[in-house]
């Protein structure tokens, strides 16, 4: 189903409803969900890539849009539900309904009942940054217009690096942080600090990827059959492997190559699962080695 009031081409720029993907960890199943699609200017989202290139991976709609997903992850075993990111959210105002292509119905609470969970059996989301389109999710608007929790049972975890720039706004735009994202629940006390690089318990632990933000965090899960990296914004997309492939909205984009290029070459090394947030077609994925290459390692498709 298209979005309404956005033109869409025959590619792509529409909405593609997906049976949910579920990943046995032994201990612990990942389902990959959707937080709700975007339609976001190609340009800024490919950096330096050369739009006759990136085209041809990602076709524009006549506004130069490109179809975008925010994935978020689900992770059910015997500790509890967890979710990782949680999209856009419900309460876009006109303004950012424009700039993220996002459609405010189209939101990560009813991806969770489309499967049989509502927001409130979740016990705890683990934020890789707090942009809206990973955030957003965190407060929802409720039936009388108030912003108010979404995961009224859980805590929310965010890197306290991050924490500290959102609440100073120190961003590549100075809309790169809204503090309607968070403050209810900081205001209630669910929204924990947590280090960079910390262990979260329950074979949960950020893994530093700075570089999109300064406290940009990417998750890393630890199941009894192997680990699965939810990368965020240091790797959004399949075609952005490339270590200096960076998007224009990354703060650092030097030390986003070197995070990039640190994650991918132990993702290889350990035979991760990678799950990418913004990907729409492969989302899931493994890095394989590929010598004779400047940078030996891309990705693959996890069917």
């Amino acid at each position: 189903m298209g979005i309404p009031g956005f033109p869409l081409v025959e590619r792509g720029v529409q909405r593609i409803m997906k049976e949910p993907r579920t990943i046995d960890l032994g201990d612990r199943a990942a389902t990959l969900i959707s937080g709700g699609i975007n339609l976001m200017d190609g340009g800024p989202m490919m950096g330096i890539l050369p739009r006759p290139l990136w085209s041809q991976w990602y076709p524009p709609d006549p506004e130069n849009r490109i179809l975008l997903e925010t994935n978020c992850l689900l992770i059910e075993s015997e500790w509890g539900k967890f979710l990782i990111e949680s999209g856009c959210g419900n309460k876009l105002t006109e303004k950012e309904r424009r700039f993220y292509g996002g459609s405010n119905p189209d939101w990560v609470g009813h991806s969770l009942e489309a499967i049989g969970h509502t927001p409130s059996s979740i016990n705890r989301v683990i934020l890789t940054h707090l942009h809206t389109d990973h955030a957003g999710g965190i407060v929802c608007m409720d039936t009388n217009g108030i912003d108010s929790p979404t995961f009224c049972q859980a805590t929310v975890l965010v890197c306290s690096t991050e924490l500290d720039e959102a609440r100073l706004g120190i961003g590549i735009t100075p809309n790169a942080y809204d503090d309607r994202n968070w403050k209810a629940l900081e205001n209630n006390g669910d929204l924990i600090p947590a280090a960079p690089g910390a262990d979260l318990g329950m074979g949960f632990s950020y893994y530093p990827t700075p570089g999109h933000t300064n406290g940009h965090q990417s998750v890393l899960i630890t199941g009894a059959k192997g680990k699965i990296l939810f990368t965020g914004d240091v790797l959004p997309l399949f075609r952005l492997a490339v270590p200096y492939y960076n998007m224009a909205f990354d703060v650092a984009p030097v030390i986003n190559a070197q995070s990039k290029r640190r994650l991918l070459e132990q993702a290889c090394r350990e035979e991760w699962i990678l799950v990418l947030s913004h990907e729409p077609d492969v989302p899931i994925c493994r890095c394989v080695e590929k010598p004779g290459k400047s940078f030996p390692f891309v990705l693959q498709p996890v069917d």
